[in-house]
């Protein structure tokens, strides 16, 4: 989790004020993650993950939206990371 700081959700404000568009003043960033770390063999480890990302870019304007009005979505990220031993 990360709160956006006073002065900056200020300065985000004024911005917006300033340009004319409306859009969502930011306030933070959070994540959560979810692992497992399974020895398959002496030599060798298997990690999956999940990491779910709330309000991204701490509601940043998407880029991909027209009006920049609207925040970046949700964000779920899945992977896997292997190990090996040295042989």
């Amino acid at each position: 989790y990360a709160r956006i700081s006073d002065s900056v959700r200020q300065l985000n404000q004024d911005a917006l004020a300033a340009s004319g568009i409306s859009g969502s003043t930011r306030s933070h960033d959070a994540v959560v993650e979810l692992t497992y770390r399974a020895q398959i063999v002496p030599e060798w480890s298997v990690q999956p993950g999940v990491q779910c990302g709330f309000s991204p870019g701490a509601d940043v304007a998407d880029a991909s939206d027209p009006t920049a009005t609207l925040p970046k979505p949700n964000a779920l990220i899945v992977g896997v990371r292997t190990t090996l031993a040295d042989w």
